[in-house]
């Protein structure tokens, strides 16, 4: 809400007051006058109008502030109450005065909503009057058309101050819009001289302080390039040691190129040597898995062997059993020989036999078994030899795994120094060219040398005439942020 609006809600809750004012007074007066009279029903009716009057005007200004409606409302009770006591009190010219009473009194506002529907409403009750009233009926019969034709005029002359009153509102508050516009306007731009002023203020202020920034470095560039002249000749002669230096190290470059190079071959001669050693172990290790796998069938057949030996070690106890059940077979028979007497000779004869037989197959029984226990005795330790022996070839197995992993790695070790031997090779060389480079540079520096100092002469002249430039620069712009601050202060 603007300023204009509010001015406007301001002046509408003023005049609602006067209104209430006015008619209130006016009420109570009336309701004074029935209470003289004593009558009831106009005390009735001045005391519910009074006390609607009140309520209309508690809601619209108090409870809904909606200030414009309350003339309308009270516009519209006022003539109700009137024509309600057309037909309580009996009308006459008393009713006639209170249509001009209000209509004069809806002018308050200055409204010409307000103003025509009072006057309406007025006019309507000025005819109800004249048609239902039962006082004074003669009088308003005789004079009803002096009566409209004076309401009329009266009507025209206050509708046309209110129209007046309208227009010169109307301007009034188009004035003060427009007011307010070139306040905000001369606000805004005062606010922008403001800050433009600041920024000038500031703009210079800055650029006094590059100024005196730059002041102080132009004397330190001039003392700077004095010295800088004074060290040229010394540069010169530094830059002759430099050349000469380079070509030493020339020299030396040179000669670590030629080891760098011999290094490089001795390098690539270690790698043949140890290709060949990696080839010669993965042979050895080959041999070695198959010595391996050949222990491993050798103690595989020595241990069937044992096997066999064991299960010929029971032939050979069974063979004994045999030859003893056969000699005490013999003995028996020889007994039963003897028994027989001469028939039985021949039977013992045969018995003797059969028992030398068994006799002879007991010793020979006996010494297979001898040696068949010295057999299992050396196949014993020869199994353990062989589980020894297998042990042996599995660390000489992961030995030589080992090694050629070792080999292996001292190839990519080789590999690397050689790599590297060929990269410090490439670098010595490019050293040697930067040599003669730098050689070159340095015997075209010292003339560039001697050229700057000239320069250097003549741009400590040129510095010397740019700080006294700037000291003026700097006293005018310190001149112009005075004045800004003036023009800054002046618009404050």
């Amino acid at each position: 809400m603007n300023a204009v609006e509010r001015m406007r809600v301001e002046e509408t809750k003023k005049k609602n007051v006067l209104l209430f004012s006015v008619f209130c007074f006016s009420l109570v007066a009336a309701l004074g006058k029935a209470v003289v009279q004593g009558a009831p029903v106009a005390i009735a009716l001045y005391g519910g109008q009074l006390a609607t009057f009140v309520l209309l005007f508690t809601l619209f200004q108090f409870v809904t502030k909606k200030y414009d409606l309350f003339a309308y409302a009270g516009v519209l009770m006022a003539f109700s109450f009137a024509n309600a006591g057309i037909f309580l009190t009996g009308g006459g010219l008393m009713l006639v005065l209170v249509s001009y009473f209000l209509m004069v009194f809806s002018v308050i506002q200055f409204k010409r909503g307000v103003f025509a529907l009072a006057f309406v409403l007025g006019l309507l009750t000025i005819i109800v009057n004249f048609m239902y009233s039962t006082q004074e009926v003669a009088l308003l019969h005789n004079n009803i058309p002096n009566i409209i034709l004076v309401y009329v005029l009266s009507g025209v002359l206050l509708g046309a101050l209110s129209y007046l009153n309208a227009k010169q509102e109307s301007k009034m508050e188009h004035l003060l819009y427009e007011a307010e516009e070139q306040s905000a306007m001369q606000k805004q731009q005062k606010e922008t001289l403001e800050a433009n002023v600041s920024s000038i203020i500031e703009s210079v202020t800055h650029v006094n302080e590059r100024i005196q920034s730059h002041l102080i470095s132009q004397s330190e560039m001039k003392h700077a390039l004095v010295e800088m002249a004074a060290g040229s000749q010394q540069q010169s002669d530094q830059i002759g040691k430099i050349s000469s230096n380079a070509v030493t190290s020339h020299d030396q470059m040179r000669a670590l190129s030629d080891s760098i190079h011999q290094l490089t071959a001795d390098s690539e001669e270690a790698t043949r040597l140890t290709d060949d050693g990696e080839r010669k172990v993965v042979r050895f290790t080959e041999d070695a898995e198959e010595i391996r796998a050949f222990i491993q069938d050798l103690n595989g057949t020595f241990q069937q062997l044992n096997d066999k030996m064991k299960e010929t070690n029971s032939f050979s106890d069974k063979i004994t059993q045999i030859s003893e059940q056969t000699n005490l077979l013999a003995l028996n028979a020889s007994i039963e020989a003897a028994r027989a007497g001469e028939a039985g000779k021949g039977f013992s004869v045969v018995a003797d036999e059969i028992r030398k037989l068994a006799e002879m197959t007991n010793h020979t029984a006996s010494q297979i078994t001898d040696n068949l226990m010295e057999v299992n005795q050396n196949n014993a330790e020869t199994l353990k030899k062989m589980d020894a022996s297998e042990q042996k070839i599995e660390a000489i197995h992961s030995s030589s795994d080992e090694i050629a992993d070792y080999f292996a790695q001292l190839k990519e070790k080789i590999g690397q120094i050689t790599s590297n031997f060929h990269k410090t090779e490439q670098t010595a060389n490019d050293v040697m060219q930067n040599s003669k480079d730098v050689e070159m540079s340095t015997t075209e520096l010292a003339s560039i040398i001697e050229e700057s100092s000239a320069s250097m002469e003549e741009m400590s002249a040129t510095v010397e005439t740019l700080t006294d430039d700037s000291e003026t620069v700097a006293a005018a712009i310190k001149q112009t942020a005075m004045k800004a601050q003036e023009i800054r202060e002046q618009t404050s």
